[in-house]
């Protein structure tokens, strides 16, 4: 159930085309309010760093790597493991309110 709760914030941190970039204490606080703080063994500190290092708190990430596939969002979710055409970015705003920023 707990694994639920993390689905808005995952799709708000990779909202590809509407990218916004967070502080610090901006994404800190949306992965407290979303559980994330001890989910899984990870402290909210290691999500922190995974986020600057994979994407500078940048919502608008995108990468696209040499298999076709692409990364999206703070946390760079691959669109092979997230999408199942394996090309289509993920759209927050379809299915999220904007609240959650």
């Amino acid at each position: 159930m707990r694994a639920l709760t993390l689905l808005p914030i995952l799709a708000c941190l990779s909202a590809g085309a509407r990218g916004k970039v967070l502080s610090r204490c901006e994404l800190a606080r949306l992965l407290k309010r979303g559980g994330l703080d001890g989910f899984m063994g990870y402290r909210l500190d290691n999500w922190l760093c995974l986020a600057f290092y994979a994407s500078r708190f940048d919502t608008g990430t995108v990468t696209e790597n040499s298999d076709g596939s692409s990364d999206y969002g703070i946390f760079q979710i691959n669109s092979r493991r997230w999408c199942s055409d394996h090309l289509t970015p993920f759209t927050s705003h379809l299915i999220l309110s904007p609240q959650i920023y």
